[in-house]
């Protein structure tokens, strides 16, 4: 029996279907990438937000803040077991990364948790993390933890607001790792390659304030993997630093006014007034032209410096 020979136009539909199928994957494969890959190291905040090192944020499992979604892991580590502790408290934990062999090790321990108990004993948390146990290399390869000792200093928020190379340092510069609320909400925001949205309001609130709400909260849903919300009052005499030096606002004339600042920690953008989603977006885009770190005035969290 003879078999029939495909016909040549069959062969050709299937030929273009396959590579329709083929270039549609690409496209899909493409729109799931991160919209801003520019990565910046926390470092570049210290001389703003603090002292911050940290080259990304530890996930401590805590809520997250209005804007930012984060993936849940699927097993804690013990440190973000006890970071996550210290968060539902409101309380800044301090985690001891240690060498149990070395010979000091105990002795200096101890000092550092009868310093933050003598000053912050209501607010701080004491963690210790051996480096060399089997239920902490997680940790230590995550953290890049090289060299102990080595204290790091972590906000409700999951910021690392300090850290300290020696123990002893720890009692004479306590007072640095502690920032303002809405600094460490913004410096969390950083610290996960996000851009983020300051929105500073008038300290009565109102409809405008109602809407602006809702319009970051959108925006923050569009772009929850890009995006973290920050809202400060700007009559918060806590937060008085981050909005006159940091972002440079004139709280009590600009309010209400939305401060967008970039990944480099540069402030890109400040929207006054009402918010609309083309605003937001139209900023959001601006911040694609910044992600090098470079241009613009230089103000900000990063200091306008190049990535």
């Amino acid at each position: 029996m003879k078999l029939a020979t495909p016909n040549r136009v069959v062969i050709g539909a299937i030929g273009v279907v396959l590579l329709c199928v083929f270039v549609l994957a690409v496209n899909l494969k493409s729109r799931r990438r991160s919209p801003v890959p520019a990565q910046v190291d926390a470092d570049s905040h210290r001389a703003h937000l603090g002292p911050a090192v940290a080259p990304a944020r530890a996930h401590s499992g805590a809520a997250a803040s209005s804007g930012s979604v984060e993936s849940e892991p699927a097993v804690l580590t013990p440190l973000q077991r006890a970071q996550r502790q210290a968060a539902d408290r409101q309380h800044h934990l301090a985690a001891l990364f240690y060498d149990p062999d070395a010979p000091d090790s105990p002795t200096a321990r101890s000092r550092v948790a009868k310093a933050i108990n003598a000053k912050y004993k209501d607010r701080m948390e004491v963690f210790e993390v051996p480096v060399t146990e089997a239920a902490h290399q997680a940790t230590v390869q995550r953290l890049a933890i090289f060299k102990t000792p080595l204290v790091l200093m972590f906000a409700p928020s999951g910021a690392i607001t300090h850290h300290f190379r020696e123990f002893d340092d720890v009692n004479a510069e306590l007072a640095k790792a502690v920032l303002s609320p809405k600094t460490e909400e913004v410096l969390a925001g950083l610290q996960e390659r996000k851009v983020v949205f300051i929105h500073v309001r008038q300290s009565q609130g109102g409809p405008m304030y109602e809407g602006n709400r809702a319009e970051l909260a959108g925006l923050a849903d569009i772009l929850s993997t890009s995006v973290h919300v920050v809202h400060v009052r700007a009559d918060a005499p806590k937060e008085q630093h981050l909005l006159r030096e940091v972002v440079k606002l004139d709280p009590a004339k600009e309010a209400p006014v939305t401060v967008v600042v970039a990944k480099s920690g540069a402030v890109v953008e400040k929207i006054p007034g009402k918010l609309s989603r083309e605003l937001l977006l139209n900023a959001f885009r601006k911040v694609l032209v910044y992600r090098s770190g470079c241009g613009g005035s230089g103000s900000g969290p990063g200091g306008g410096t190049c990535q």
